[in-house]
């Protein structure tokens, strides 16, 4: 082994298990209380909040939190975020990039990834299509969360969001 292969070694490890103590030093920055819901409880709930039946769940349980929990997972998930590139880093490495950080990260799994499309909100003329996020609160709410324009707002039979209406197809729980 060559001393080039032994330092990038070295590098790689010091890396992951630099990775691994801030994410415990992350989690551990929260007092986050999560609620348990049984996979069939929580798709349940999601198709009698939204329109959306094409539904795909991965795991059997789910954990629910306040929004004010999430608002604080939001914030921390800013500093986290990576620039856009298009077709490399867009919508859908971003939105998938969110759900699995905050499984990861926080253990919680009720932040699920949307796809649909988006239309200019005051022309209604379609844009293209987008991957955004999805959260399920403890009080059974549903919000649509863009990380790329780094907001929220809840589900309705018209989610806006800025300058953009927001029409999911499916959701994705990983």
């Amino acid at each position: 082994m060559t001393k080039e292969h032994q330092i990038n070694g070295i590098a790689r490890t010091l890396g992951l298990e630099l990775r691994r103590i801030s994410t415990s030093m992350i989690r551990s920055s929260l007092k986050l209380t999560p609620q348990d819901y049984l996979a069939h409880q929580f798709e349940t709930l999601l198709k009698a909040k939204t329109s959306v039946s094409n539904i795909v769940l991965s795991d059997g349980h789910y954990k629910l939190l306040p929004l004010e929990q999430w608002k604080q997972i939001f914030g921390i998930m800013q500093y986290g975020k990576e620039p856009y590139i298009k077709d490399f880093h867009d919508c859908d490495n971003i939105a998938f990039w969110f759900s699995s950080e905050v499984a990861r990260i926080f253990h919680i799994n009720s932040g699920g990834v949307v796809h649909g499309h988006i239309y200019n909100k005051d022309t209604d003329r379609w844009i293209a299509g987008h991957f955004w996020n999805i959260i399920l609160t403890s009080d059974f709410k549903v919000y649509f969360y863009d990380l790329m324009k780094s907001d929220f707002t809840e589900y309705s039979s018209q989610v806006i969001i800025k300058d953009w209406k927001y029409v999911p197809l499916k959701y994705r729980f990983y």
